[in-house]
C-alpha cells in the first residue's frame, strides 16, 4: 500500500507526448500506481469530450475538467460538480479580451465556440479533436 492515495495527472505536456498519445511507459506507471492502491484521475483544462482518449486505461472514474469547473464520472457521465462562469462575468471577460484583440474559446455544454477561426482555434482542434463552431461573441 502506497502512502499516496490519489494521483491527478494533466494531459497536455504531461501525460500526452508530442504525438498526443499516452506512451507505453506512462501506461505502465499508471498501472503500477493503481496496483499500489493509488486512485488515478485527470485534472485538465480540457473539455470532457476532448479527454475521452483516457477512457479504458484506468484513469477515473471521476475526472476534473475545464480547470476544475466540471467534475464528471467517465463511464456514466454523471456530473458531480459544475461551476460555470456566471453569464454577466463571462460577458465582461469577453469584452475585455476582445479589446486586447486576443483569441477567445467559449465552452458551452461541451461544445467549443469561437468568433473566428484563428490559428489558435485550429491548434486547439488539432490537439483536442473537438469541432469548432462559429458564434458571434459579443
Amino acid at each position: 500500500m502506497s502512502k499516496y492515495r490519489m494521483l491527478a495527472i494533466d494531459l497536455d505536456d504531461t501525460l500526452l507526448n508530442s504525438k498526443l498519445q499516452i506512451s507505453p511507459l506512462s501506461r505502465e506507471y499508471i498501472d503500477r500506481a493503481r496496483e499500489a492502491g493509488v486512485h488515478v484521475t485527470l485534472a485538465t483544462g480540457r473539455m470532457f469530450r476532448s479527454a475521452s482518449l483516457c477512457q479504458g486505461i484506468g484513469i477515473g472514474p471521476a475526472l476534473d475538467y475545464l480547470s476544475g469547473a466540471l467534475v464528471k464520472e467517465t463511464i456514466s457521465e454523471e456530473v458531480l460538480l459544475h461551476r460555470p462562469v456566471p453569464l454577466d462575468l463571462a460577458r465582461e471577460a469577453i469584452k475585455w479580451i476582445k479589446e486586447l484583440k486576443l483569441h477567445i474559446n467559449v465552452y458551452v455544454e461541451d461544445n467549443l465556440y469561437v468568433e473566428r477561426v484563428t490559428p489558435e482555434a485550429e491548434r486547439y482542434y488539432q490537439i483536442s479533436g473537438v469541432p469548432i463552431h462559429r458564434w458571434e461573441i459579443y
